[in-house]
């Protein structure tokens, strides 16, 4: 059985797909967890920085004190206030 990772056209359309590969067309919240085990902060700061540079609107929220699980439920309940604001009409924050 082949490895559908290794198909071209897979390998394409997860490039396309890449996050920080192109701006977002609409602003973006982006959170993380500051002593997160699983996905290094520096890796969500350079996902940050690399949209700011392509002129995303990117609002940036660090979970102090945090891992992974704490940055998930500390973070969903500010998602879903900034998601509710967007909906609302509100301007998003920009961080960059």
């Amino acid at each position: 059985m082949r490895d559908p990772l290794e198909d071209p056209r897979w390998r394409a359309r997860l490039a396309e797909n890449r996050a920080g590969a192109r701006a977002p067309s609409t602003p973006v919240l982006l959170y993380h967890a500051a002593f997160d085990e699983l996905i290094p902060y520096t890796t969500g700061r350079k996902l940050r920085d690399r949209y700011c540079g392509l002129g995303a609107t990117v609002q940036w929220k660090t979970i102090p004190l945090a891992e992974h699980i704490v940055g998930v439920a500390v973070g969903g309940p500010i998602a879903m206030e900034w998601l509710g604001a967007r909906f609302a009409g509100k301007p998003a924050g920009n961080s960059c």
